[in-house]
């Protein structure tokens, strides 16, 4: 279900480990989760002193608040669970990203490393089972 606006200026009034577990709720029950893409498909990455940051949404509508400025060309792919698991998470760990788990328009979300990213997934996976 899209969040409408009162939810969206709710949840990012929200500290970002509010967000990050409002996000891993979310995602564990629509089982789909958003990043940004380049015309030819490649993630974009963000950077944070030394690291590389992979941003993730649990909404289009959330990742549609962070197309601006050196993102403007940005479209929004959406994420399967069992693709994430299965290709995505294997592709941030090849490159050693972190995942940004819910940035907003100018400001960090939570940063993860994929593998507490992935299990804390698992965990609230396990609960809609």
């Amino acid at each position: 279900m899209k969040p409408n606006k009162f939810e969206i200026e709710a949840v990012s009034k929200l500290q970002p480990f509010d967000r990050y577990k409002y996000f891993i709720k979310k995602v564990a029950d629509s089982e789909k989760m958003f990043a940004l893409v380049d015309d030819f498909e490649n993630y974009l990455i963000s950077t944070l002193e030394e690291n590389k940051l992979f941003p993730l949404w649990s909404s289009e509508e959330f990742a549609l608040n962070c197309i601006v400025d050196g993102w403007a060309y940005a479209k929004i792919k959406e994420i399967s669970v069992n693709d994430f698991l299965n290709e995505t998470s294997n592709f941030i760990l090849k490159n050693n990203y972190l995942v940004n788990v819910f940035p907003l328009t100018y400001t960090t979300g939570f940063i993860v490393t994929n593998e507490e990213f992935t299990r804390d997934l698992k965990v609230e996976l396990e609960n809609y089972e």
